[in-house]
């Protein structure tokens, strides 16, 4: 019989108690999204819209929000904040716009590690990028936060636009 440091099955549940939180489903997530808890305007469930889904000017980001609103079944457009002026000036017609906020987060015991490094003023903190969500009423001005930030922003603008989608289809 061979013996183990750690047995196989110890390991496996320490493996999926590690690595389940990071793996939450969109849709479980696009659920939490809704009308009733105030990060979807409640126009949206009422009228036809095009919605703009905002660039930020980086290519790795930028993607995301090409994929996030991929499967989405309504209208939209993805532009660039100086297209807004020009272009999409038309509030009726472009009522809404997803966009994010980029805020740095530090000593949050929930994200990850900054390295040591020689010289490093920041050695021993915790840094992370958090992108806080939400939506823009171009005609009331009124702006719905997602409550939650999140640096998976893949995943957070592909949950939102699955949460606007179906607010849409009620």
């Amino acid at each position: 019989m061979k013996k183990y440091l750690i047995h196989p099955a110890i390991a496996l549940c320490c493996l999926l108690i590690f690595t389940l939180p990071s793996c939450v489903s969109t849709n479980t997530v696009a659920n939490k999204i809704t009308v009733g808890s105030g990060e979807i305007p409640p126009d949206m469930a009422k009228e036809k819209f095009i919605i703009i889904g905002m660039y930020q000017g980086r290519n790795s980001y930028d993607k995301y929000m090409e994929r996030g609103f991929a499967s989405y079944g309504g209208e939209y457009v993805l532009a660039e904040k100086k297209e807004l002026a020009t272009k999409y000036s038309d509030t009726k017609k472009y009522r809404y716009i997803l966009d994010c906020q980029a805020t740095e987060k530090r000593n949050d015991p929930n994200v990850g590690f900054e390295p040591n490094r020689p010289g490093n003023p920041e050695q021993g903190k915790y840094k992370v990028i958090e992108f806080i969500y939400h939506i823009v009423d171009r005609q009331t001005g009124k702006i719905y936060y997602r409550k939650h930030g999140s640096s998976a922003f893949g995943k957070e603008i592909k949950a939102y636009v699955t949460a606007i989608d179906k607010a849409r289809l009620q």
